[in-house]
């Protein structure tokens, strides 16, 4: 019997649970895979966080570092912390973030510190704008990443230009999957609320 490979996932915001959402799910159907769902609580509001949780049908963590309401210097801290023994208990294969966020970062951090294998999703973006902490934030994921995957080409000749010692992956964006699958949802959606609007005006 063939050991399953471990991929944690770890979300912070309400963009990177949005994103991540079709990705998720495929994982939960593949038999081969034990996946971790770890969630850093950057975002942690019901607002913020749970009612995405439903709506995108997603499993709930199967960890919270509870770093909501603190300072960025101490987010990232409890971040890597809380990360590092994560990491040391379920020992995964790879962690998978996604975008610029303090949480990516902070993850891509430990899984450096603990020699784990590093996925960054939306690898490559850049702004050139360094009043933005977020250009900070991508720049140095990227540089931790093992296995990158840019969203445009010229996501991917950023990565290319900077040398970036990962292995870069140019597919698209599985985000327009997320639309796609909730599109439908949102069409019926209205559909019902007119409908039932016409049956009571009648």
């Amino acid at each position: 019997m063939s050991v399953k490979k471990k991929v944690t996932i770890v979300v912070g915001t309400r963009p990177e649970l949005i994103r991540f959402a079709s990705l998720i799910h495929e994982f939960v159907k593949n038999k081969d895979i034990k996946l971790s769902l770890i969630h850093t609580g950057q975002h942690y509001s019901e607002g913020m966080n749970e009612i995405f949780f439903r709506e995108l049908n997603l499993p709930k963590p199967d960890a919270n570092l509870g770093v909501g309401g603190l300072s960025p210097n101490e987010q990232m801290g409890k971040i890597i912390s809380g990360m590092g023994e994560v990491i040391e208990k379920d020992k995964p294969d790879i962690i998978c973030v996604w975008g610029d966020t303090n949480s990516s970062l902070g993850v891509a951090i430990a899984a450096n510190k603990t020699m784990t294998k590093l996925c960054h999703i939306e690898a490559g973006c850049r702004s050139h704008d360094f009043r933005m902490a977020e250009e900070y934030n991508r720049i140095l994921i990227d540089h931790l990443s093992d296995i990158l995957f840019p969203l445009s080409e010229n996501d991917l000749n950023n990565l290319s230009s900077e040398k970036v010692h990962g292995k870069s992956i140019f597919y698209g964006d599985p985000l327009y999957d997320v639309f796609l699958e909730n599109q439908k949802k949102a069409v019926l959606r209205i559909f019902y609320a007119v409908l039932v609007k016409l049956i009571l005006i009648r």
